[in-house]
């Protein structure tokens, strides 16, 4: 298995009589109360993660309201398993100066395997994640790009993807808020553990946000792709690893065409629907947007004019250039059958 399956807890604000706090003078609501998604999942009674083997990644925020620790809280639970820890920079509880390299450890208090992912490696081998079902992440970040959690997090989404765990992002606030956004975007070339994605300085997301924003659920591009009725071709979703090229080594999710009819299929279409749905479903992976200005005077040059990109790229919709790729069929094929040797 080398999709990735992704569940996000999120956290709720509640109130009413549920609520304890003091009440302001000009309103007689109470206010709300925040959960975590580590306060949600234990109200739930863990049943997501009912009969499996859990693997937590954590560090010292990774505490319920009571301020109480996801470890010694999942190591009670006794509907599932809690078999392995997973410690970020800083350790699992924290005990670790920043930038010191954590090796491999056994937790005190429950005996737990601890593996560093901010030592030998920063993320989790094959060897981290035997006998594991899910990983759950719980941490809580501070809303900038250069703390090494969000890069940790991305990295175990990686792992799990390509050994068949599943992941569970227990999200929490984002302390910034969600309305402020600072910075420009990591370029390329300055990809790094404090800047591991392309987004800014200050992002304005929460984690659980963050990590449905880094994966592509090809299953969804497929069905969106498919939805469209295309006549001659059928899309399935596909994981492959390129053996060259920017991406080599990764594991990438995407589509694979399937032509069930050949006579009906447009094939000039197919790019421009496949650039459509992937636009509105992941504009910032958006390939002409991404590329640099060698490779759009390249995709010029095989589309064999700049105005096919031009016009594509107003609203990125395959209805905006499908009259000028067709303008010129009818007399060309009018021009071309003087020279036909076959019928």
């Amino acid at each position: 298995m080398n999709r990735l399956l992704i569940t996000l807890i999120i956290f709720m604000m509640i109130s009413g009589p549920a609520c304890t706090q003091a009440q302001s003078s000009s309103n007689n609501d109470p206010k709300p109360r925040v959960l975590t998604g580590l306060d949600v999942i234990e109200r739930d009674g863990f049943s997501i993660l009912e009969g499996k083997r859990v693997g937590v990644v954590t560090n010292a925020t990774g505490v319920n309201s009571a301020l109480r620790s996801i470890v010694d809280i999942f190591n009670e639970a006794d509907n599932f398993e809690l078999v392995a820890l997973y410690g970020p920079e800083h350790g699992v509880r924290g005990d670790y100066p920043a930038g010191e390299y954590v090796e491999f450890y056994t937790d005190v208090r429950t005996g737990l395997p601890v593996y560093s992912l901010y030592g030998s490696t920063r993320k989790p081998t094959p060897d981290m994640l035997e006998g594991v079902d899910v990983l759950v992440f719980d941490i809580q970040d501070i809303g900038t790009r250069s703390y090494t959690y969000i890069s940790t997090m991305g990295l175990v989404m990686e792992a799990a993807a390509e050994n068949g765990v599943e992941v569970v992002v227990l999200d929490r606030p984002n302390p910034l808020g969600g309305n402020k956004i600072e910075g420009n975007l990591a370029e390329d070339g300055y990809i790094s553990f404090v800047s591991q994605f392309k987004i800014p300085y200050v992002h304005g997301l929460t984690v659980g946000e963050l990590a449905a924003m880094l994966r592509i659920d090809s299953d969804e591009v497929a069905a969106r792709l498919n939805a469209l009725e295309l006549p001659g071709v059928i899309f399935r979703p596909v994981t492959w690893r390129p053996f060259y090229g920017r991406d080599q080594g990764k594991n990438l999710h995407g589509v694979q065409v399937h032509i069930s009819d050949y006579d009906e299929l447009n094939l000039m279409s197919l790019q421009f629907w496949f650039m459509q749905i992937n636009n509105e479903l992941y504009p910032d992976k958006n390939p002409l947007t991404m590329a640099t200005e060698a490779r759009l005077r390249m995709f010029d040059r095989v589309a064999g004019s700049g105005e096919v990109r031009r016009l594509f790229m107003e609203r990125m919709r395959y209805e905006d250039v499908e009259a000028y790729l067709n303008k010129d069929i009818d007399s060309f094929r009018e021009l071309s059958r003087q020279y036909y040797l076959y019928n």
